[in-house]
């Protein structure tokens, strides 16, 4: 379900970055889009457009001020990061769970059954019930998931099931998500 391109030049310019004492290397701050352990590529966007990074063993990343690694990383984690803006390899990049500026964004609810649950990427795909369109929702740190109240783990959702969420429509993201017997 991914589908990475290396965007490599267009960084400089993507990310809206300011340059640091090398010529070559750019920082900025932005959102975790997409991630790929496997090819240690992250996409990252903020509120002008998106690109992607690698993460290389020469990389320092840092989460909660501790080293950390590519597997540590979740999507919709906001981060500062500074890269080689001709390789796009990540030189460091720390979690910072700050806002980052947005377009404005507004709260959707819908209900709808579960197509997809990957915890790996921390995604919910769901299938609106009124129009049956497919949305892809990110599962983020401050995500709610409730049955009955009480909070569950996306490993415990099954596909099938009926749920009732809010989230911000354009960036995907999951405020709460219910678990829901039947529909109203």
């Amino acid at each position: 379900m991914f589908h990475f391109r290396l965007v490599i030049p267009a960084l400089f310019v993507l990310l809206g970055s300011a340059q640091l004492a090398s010529a070559q290397i750019v920082a900025a701050v932005a959102t975790i889009d997409e991630i790929d352990a496997k090819k240690g590529l992250i996409a990252v966007k903020n509120d002008t457009a998106r690109g992607v990074l690698k993460i290389t063993d020469k990389s320092t990343v840092l989460k909660n001020g501790k080293k950390a690694t590519i597997d540590d990383l979740q999507i919709g984690e906001t981060v500062q990061v500074a890269y080689n803006r001709k390789t796009g390899e990540v030189s460091r990049l720390t979690v910072t769970n700050a806002p980052v500026k947005f377009q404005r964004d507004t709260f959707v609810t819908i209900q709808a059954r579960v197509a997809e649950v990957d915890a790996k990427n921390n995604t919910i795909t769901v299938n609106h019930r009124v129009n049956g369109a497919e949305v892809t929702l990110k599962v983020v740190p401050k995500s709610k998931i409730l049955d009955d109240g009480l909070k569950v783990k996306l490993d415990d959702i099954k596909k099938g099931q009926r749920v009732t969420v809010r989230f911000l429509k354009k960036q995907k993201l999951i405020q709460v998500m219910y678990l829901v017997d039947s529909f109203e």
